[in-house]
């Protein structure tokens, strides 16, 4: 009889602790949902400022979304959104490589294990000639210059300046694709990166059950 009783309030206790944990889920999920419902708005409104086009915002986010589900990284929509801002358009596919800016700066951060918001900004600094952030990854100025003579480029001149910005920032993407190419394929096949990409997933369709959709639009009802 003693055992029994025993036994019956162990029961109750796990069962206390199993309603408890359930309620705490609960409100983790219901908080992740809204956080994240929260943020595609705001980047839909980020886009549509810089941009100057509802339509084209909505295509960007939408484009962002389905591609940070694919991916290790559950910060790519807002890092699209930051690169707009820069002037640089992460769906974009510079016809050299045939790879979109966003999948480039993806592979750098994966291949080197930095942040994706890190490679974000070195790439954003040296669009105006200021390569200090990117020695992080790696690059420096000789390798940009070397990389540029095996193609017949000069990219600087005698003084170590930047001869043409433009030439330069697509050089500085090519390179950035011949050494990391699909490392952002290969994190995601990983154990850590495989978790990553599917809370990603999660939380974009957390978001959509609350009420927001991958274009970052209120669903009604």
């Amino acid at each position: 009889q003693q055992f029994q009783n025993s036994k019956e309030k162990a029961n109750s206790f796990l069962g206390v602790l199993k309603r408890i944990a359930a309620t705490l889920a609960a409100g983790f999920t219901l908080k992740t949902a809204i956080e994240g419902a929260g943020n595609i708005e705001q980047y839909r409104n980020t886009l549509e400022t810089v941009l100057k086009d509802s339509d084209m915002a909505r295509k960007k986010l939408a484009w962002a979304s389905r591609f940070a589900n694919k991916t290790p990284f559950e910060e790519v929509v807002g890092g699209m959104t930051k690169l707009q801002s820069y002037g640089i358009e992460g769906d974009r596919i510079l016809k050299t490589t045939n790879r979109t800016y966003l999948e480039m700066i993806g592979d750098m951060a994966s291949g080197m294990g930095k942040s994706f918001d890190q490679a974000i900004e070195a790439v954003a600094d040296a669009r105006t000639g200021e390569l200090e952030r990117l020695k992080e990854f790696g690059i420096t100025k000789n390798v940009i210059a070397e990389f540029g003579k095996s193609k017949g480029l000069e990219i600087f001149n005698n003084k170590g300046q930047i001869q043409d910005l433009e030439l330069f920032n697509k050089t500085l993407f090519e390179m950035m694709d011949s050494r990391f190419g699909g490392a952002m394929e290969k994190q995601a096949k990983t154990f850590k990166g495989g978790l990553s990409t599917i809370s990603g997933a999660a939380k974009s369709a957390l978001s959509t059950l609350v009420g927001v959709n991958e274009f970052g639009d209120i669903v009604e009802n």
